[in-house]
């Protein structure tokens, strides 16, 4: 195994050992891809393993690049355009309301003014550990009618703009989202365990290390709804490392990294890497898990992180950062 992947393990053996120390509970999967191999490493207990096969996890938000890789995928076959609007795709949210306007690319940049959440979401709630389990496509409807939009020329993170955006893909190729997303990215890639089936799904447990339920995101889909393994992730970031190659969606992928002039990053999220270049990442939480994923582009270096203990709803807000974070940006910043 390479010196890379060596300093690699030592400082994600180093992460876990210290996070499972705070969230005993806990199991954490930790993986890295390189040019010169992969490793995946799971802890539960005092215990690291090599044997990641029969964890899978709830992977929230990170489902928000599966979506936007979706769209992608849909513009490159010529059916979407990034500047069609709500109002043609969605023929209930007529003229009269503010979202008709709202286009796909705003949807994916968090730049299409909706909030964060459903403005109707609290008359929806009947459990508020599973806060989207009764949010129906009708809800969905009727909160871009309800909704004011607020600063479309400034990033606002929106579930509410993620959901609507999976909403309109699965309309488009005529099935649910699970369907568009296996059609067009998880067969295509290989991806076997990534889905939002429960299936060999992991319990998850509150920040207090409670048992909890795992969440339905219902009409809200896009914004969080899919499954997947360390394994899998590894695959999905490899396929974006693999973008000047003739491999499946590398087209997409270059179009989802913004690698096109004025074009900008759809679903991920930007940072500066330390040795120059950039990495590109994006996080997810529930209430019973979070994780992490994140590449490297100029060292073709990719990391996932998952995790079945959820955080505190600071953390689930943004305004603290989260464990898997912490251990994920380390490790593509070594």
């Amino acid at each position: 195994m390479s010196r890379i992947v060596d300093e690699l393990e030592q400082a994600a053996r180093k992460q876990m050992k210290a996070f499972i120390k705070r969230m005993p509970l806990a199991t954490v999967s930790v993986g890295v891809t390189c040019p010169e191999g992969r490793r995946i490493w799971t802890m539960q207990g005092t215990k690291v393993q090599d044997d990641h096969t029969a964890y899978r996890f709830e992977i929230g938000s990170v489902t928000k690049v599966f979506v936007a890789t979706l769209l992608a995928v849909l513009v490159e076959e010529g059916g979407l355009r990034l500047t069609d609007t709500v109002g043609r795709l969605v023929s209930e949210v007529n003229e009269s309301s503010s979202a008709a306007h709202v286009t796909l690319q705003g949807l994916a940049t968090h730049t299409s003014g909706l909030p964060r959440l459903p403005p109707n979401l609290n008359a929806t709630m009947t459990d508020k550990m599973n806060p989207y389990l009764n949010f129906t496509e009708r809800d969905l409807l009727e909160a871009l009618k309800q909704g004011q939009l607020l600063d479309r020329n400034k990033f606002i993170y929106s579930n509410l703009g993620f959901g609507l955006l999976g909403f309109i893909l699965a309309r488009v190729t005529g099935g649910t989202l699970d369907q568009a997303i296996r059609e067009r990215i998880t067969v295509p890639l290989g991806l076997v365990d990534t889905d939002s089936g429960e299936q060999g799904l992991l319990p998850v447990h509150s920040s207090t290390g409670k048992p909890i339920k795992h969440w339905d995101m219902n009409a809200l889909a896009g914004a969080g709804a899919l499954h997947s393994t360390p394994s899998d992730m590894l695959a999905f970031l490899e396929a974006n490392l693999e973008t000047k190659a003739h491999a499946p969606l590398a087209s997409a992928f270059r179009l989802c990294h913004g690698d096109r002039s004025a074009t900008p990053v759809l679903g991920w999220m930007t940072k500066q890497a330390n040795r120059g270049g950039r990495i590109l990442w994006h996080n997810g939480a529930t209430y019973g898990s979070h994780s992490f994923v994140g590449l490297d582009t100029t060292r073709q270096i990719g990391v996932a992180v998952l995790v079945n203990n959820g955080v505190s709803i600071w953390r689930l807000l943004g305004l603290a950062p989260m464990p898997a974070d912490q251990i994920g940006m380390t490790l593509l910043k070594k």
